[in-house]
């Protein structure tokens, strides 16, 4: 969490979005749980799982990585430093991407 947390203090103003997604804690839990570790990125519960099967998450932790278009680009089951220079390079190739509109294509 802590990585998510620098890339998104350092690439939001380039237009990256990082959400926290919780599958098992309730809102309260996921917020005190922030708030320990400093995050400053949205955390929100999917008890239900709806977004979960939206992106076919199939094991905790699940990270996705959605292209401007909304198109999900890659997936990581499993921890992963995204720190690293190949992370790092792939979000930056993400955000160098257009903007796209729905329906614009």
């Amino acid at each position: 969490m802590p990585a998510f947390e620098q890339l998104h203090r350092e690439y939001a103003p380039a237009g990256l979005t990082v959400l926290g997604v919780n599958i098992q804690e309730n809102e309260q839990t996921i917020q005190r749980y922030g708030q320990k570790l400093g995050l400053t990125f949205p955390l929100i519960p999917d008890l239900d799982r709806t977004i979960a099967r939206a992106y076919g998450a199939i094991a905790v932790p699940s990270t996705f990585l959605i292209g401007r278009d909304g198109r999900a680009v890659a997936l990581a089951v499993g921890s992963r430093r995204w720190d690293s220079p190949p992370a790092r390079a792939l979000i930056e190739a993400l955000l160098a991407e257009p903007v796209t509109r729905r329906g614009s294509r």
